[in-house]
């Protein structure tokens, strides 16, 4: 999962050390999950006296070393606590509803001064219904100088899916792909010319398959399809010579060639 890092916010006064704070979130939450924030921070040698969680002005929970027991939660609509994963340095959220979006905060103080420092970030969490894209080629087989129409589906996201598309699990550059609405994309089939692999002898096919991403969270894959190349649709000079006929069947392809 790819985090958003928000760096430190640092408070420092004359004469004494530094509180320094980064909090850590994901850059996007699907709504049901069970996310961890993470709040780093550096008390230059000070005791510390507390961590203590908010989202917006309202405090959800909180570690204080001397207290007993150290961590507390409080209650908050739609807020739900792992305390068995939680501790002085991170939260776990468990199965959060979209509404809960929002500003976290993490607010540190050191003892004895009571000297405290705040770093924020924003919680975004969105209702994501996950399922795998679906790879639609209009043929299996492949002609020279004739083209494939080829589209992969996925689901229609806020934000909307990244679209690959891979010939062999080799991935495809994206200058070849053409994003026609949210969730959907359709792919050159020019670019599967150069993986084919065509002779009198010998024909093998290749894999497509495509996939869809989210925010760092959200990453399936479509069904491998295959393509086979075939000889030009005006072959007279093979075809006293050579019969080709294919059968494609859950996914293995069977060569007959009958002279």
């Amino acid at each position: 999962m790819n985090l958003l890092l928000l760096y430190l916010i640092t408070f420092c006064f004359i004469g004494s050390r530094c509180v320094k704070v980064r909090l850590t979130v994901p850059k996007l939450v699907r709504e049901g999950s069970s996310p961890t924030l993470t709040c780093h921070y550096d008390t230059e040698g000070k005791p510390l006296y507390s961590v203590k969680w908010y989202r917006g002005q309202y405090e959800f929970f909180q570690y204080v070393p001397q207290a007993q027991p150290p961590l507390a939660a409080f209650p908050l609509g739609g807020i739900n606590i792992d305390m068995s994963h939680s501790n002085a340095n991170q939260v776990r959220l468990i199965n959060v509803p979209t509404y809960i979006s929002g500003k976290i905060s993490c607010e540190v103080s050191v003892d004895e001064t009571f000297k405290t420092a705040t770093d924020s970030a924003n919680l975004t969490i969105k209702d994501i219904r996950i399922r795998k894209p679906y790879l639609n080629v209009s043929s299996n087989k492949l002609f020279p100088l004739e083209e494939l129409k080829i589209t992969c589906s996925a689901e229609e996201t806020d934000p909307p899916p990244l679209i690959n598309f891979y010939v062999d699990n080799v991935k495809i550059d994206r200058s070849m792909i053409k994003n026609v609405g949210n969730g959907k994309a359709i792919l050159n089939s020019s670019v599967l010319l150069p993986f084919l692999d065509v002779d009198c002898e010998h024909i093998s096919p290749i894999w497509l398959r495509c996939d869809g991403y989210v925010g760092g969270f959200y990453h399936l894959s479509s069904a491998s399809v295959p393509i086979i190349s075939q000889l030009p649709r005006d072959h007279s000079s093979f075809t006293d010579n050579i019969n080709i006929d294919y059968w494609l069947f859950i996914g293995i392809v069977v060569k007959h060639f009958a002279l």
